[in-house]
């Protein structure tokens, strides 16, 4: 899924690179804002979902649970440009990943003999610093992008079993934080068009490398239904569309 994004992404850039043209002049520093789109690992947490599923499956329960999707998120960063060809820069951005379920085990699935209804909710955000470089490729159009830099996660969930017979009295309540950082980075091929005065859009597809490994709380990293700890992996595709203003004009 994820390489099929990349090449469709990379598909509908081309047409559009060809009359896109490098902007700013040296000295000359921008300020951008953009969205994306993003396929995110998260395999850990989506590998307890696809158990809980085949539980259910196996004794006949027709509920299921949805895992972890894609992601819309949201940055902002400044860009200095060295020289016509060659950017440098500083940015921010911050996705976050939600995972809503409700299902009722008539059969005792999840407690032994117990039915009962299972409430749960997590949710996982990332919040990145980067540097960034960029560097134009000859007349083509294009520029191809790197960052480097580091993520700060936090992950919530929060886990309630009622019994069927007593729904006032749950007999597991859970609420729980964690949280991490690890060094991130990325790597996008896009292109950048003026758009008339000093503002500016663009749009590139890329890779982000964001792995935070097992985050920590109280009583130790987040754990799936056999005690397993699991890791936090929000490395995907991103397809960026961004817009942009040049603050200082420099002939």
């Amino acid at each position: 899924m994820k390489r099929i994004v990349a090449v469709l992404a990379l598909v509908a850039l081309l047409p559009l690179a060809r009359d896109a043209r490098a902007e700013g002049s040296r000295g000359s520093f921008e300020l951008w804002v953009h969205q994306s789109l993003a396929t995110q690992s998260l395999q850990g947490w989506n590998d307890q979902y696809d158990q809980i599923n085949e539980g259910l499956r196996f004794f006949g329960i027709p509920d299921r649970v949805n895992s972890f999707g894609n992601a819309i998120p949201f940055g902002a960063e400044v860009n200095y440009r060295l020289r016509p060809g060659m950017i440098v820069g500083i940015g921010f951005e911050s996705q976050r990943a939600l995972a809503d379920n409700f299902f009722t085990d008539n059969v005792g699935f999840v407690i032994d003999d117990v039915p009962t209804t299972v409430d749960t909710r997590d949710e996982l955000s990332l919040n990145t610093t980067t540097a960034i470089f960029g560097l134009d490729i000859g007349r083509t159009g294009l520029t191809l992008w790197g960052e480097l830099g580091y993520g700060f996660a936090e992950a919530e969930s929060f886990v309630q079993i009622t019994p069927i017979a007593t729904p006032s009295s749950p007999l597991v309540v859970s609420d729980a934080r964690w949280e991490g950082n690890a060094m991130v980075g990325a790597i996008a091929l896009g292109f950048r068009r003026e758009l008339g005065g000093r503002s500016m859009i663009s749009a590139k597809v890329g890779y982000l490398m964001a792995d935070m490994g097992e985050l920590e709380g109280p009583a130790g990293p987040p754990t799936n239904f056999l005690g397993e700890p699991i890791g936090t992996d929000f490395s995907g595709v991103h397809v960026t569309a961004g817009i942009g203003i040049i603050l200082n004009r420099v002939r």
